[in-house]
C-alpha cells in the first residue's frame, strides 16, 4: 500500500495549481508520473487545468486524484476534499444578465424570454441532464475498472527467488484474478499477494473485473534463473 508523508497543502489558488506546484516540487514531469502510477499524461494535465469534465467520470477523477496526491507525497483525503471544494463553488455560480427596464427601475419582459420559455426551457434543460447523467453511469458501469500495478512496474522482470508480491489497486467493488485465482482487497481497492514461480518464464495475468463491465488485464512477465550460489 502506498504512503505518503506529511507534506503541507498551501491554501492558494486552486487545486490543479497545487497539484503542479508540488509535481514541479518534485522534479518530475507528466511522462514520469504517467509511467510510475499508469495514468495517462492527458488525464494528469486536466487534474492540473481543472478540466473535470474531460475525464472519464466522477469516480475517475477521485481515484487519479489519490493516485496523484500520493504520488506527490501529498494528503490525498485532503485533496479530495479540497476536491469537493471546489466543484460546491462551480456548481453555485451562476451568470448574472441585463434586463431591460421601463427607465423607472421595473423589468420589462423580454418578447422570446417569458415565464413560457423560461418554463420549457428548464424542462428540456432537466431531461437533457438526466440523458447525460445515466449515460454517464452506463458508460461507468460497463467500462473496464481502472487497476495499477504498484510491484513489479517493469513487464519483464528476471529473478531467482521462486515467489514474488504482487501489489497492486482498483476499484471499490471489483473482483482481482491473478492467473485465474481470485484475490482480495482492501475497502479502498488495494490488493497485495505472493505468488509462486517456477524456474524459467512465469507469465501472470492480473485481472480486475466489475459485475457487467470489461475487463481490465495486465500481463507480467518474471523470468526465474537458477540460483547458482
Amino acid at each position: 500500500m502506498v504512503s505518503f508523508k506529511g507534506k503541507e497543502i498551501r491554501e492558494t489558488r486552486t487545486l490543479g495549481d497545487k497539484l503542479r506546484e508540488a509535481r514541479e516540487e518534485e522534479g518530475v514531469s507528466l511522462t514520469d508520473v504517467e509511467n510510475a502510477i499508469q495514468i495517462r499524461k492527458e488525464y494528469l494535465q486536466y487534474l492540473e487545468e481543472g478540466q473535470y469534465s474531460k475525464l472519464p467520470g466522477e469516480v475517475y477523477i477521485r481515484n487519479f486524484l489519490s493516485k496523484y496526491a500520493s504520488y506527490l507525497r501529498l494528503n490525498p483525503k485532503r485533496v479530495i476534499a479540497l476536491f469537493e471544494e471546489e466543484k460546491k463553488i462551480f456548481q453555485n455560480i451562476t451568470p448574472l444578465e441585463k434586463h431591460p427596464t421601463d427607465g423607472k427601475g421595473v423589468v420589462q419582459n423580454h418578447p422570446i424570454i417569458n415565464p413560457k420559455f423560461l418554463r420549457n426551457g428548464f424542462i428540456v434543460l432537466i431531461i437533457i441532464s438526466l440523458l447525460i447523467y445515466f449515460g454517464i453511469e452506463i458508460s461507468q458501469i460497463m467500462s473496464p475498472p481502472t487497476l495499477v500495478i504498484y510491484s513489479p512496474q517493469e513487464d519483464n522482470i528476471t529473478t531467482t527467488e521462486h515467489s514474488y508480491e504482487i501489489v497492486g489497486q482498483t476499484e471499490k467493488e471489483t473482483t482481482i484474478l491473478i492467473n485465474g485465482e481470485e484475490i482480495l482487497a482492501d475497502p479502498n481497492g488495494y490488493f497485495q499477494a505472493v505468488v509462486d514461480l517456477k524456474e524459467g518464464i512465469n507469465i501472470l495475468e492480473i485481472t480486475s473485473v466489475r459485475k457487467s463491465s470489461k475487463e481490465n488485464t495486465i500481463y507480467k512477465k518474471i523470468r526465474v534463473e537458477p540460483n547458482e550460489s
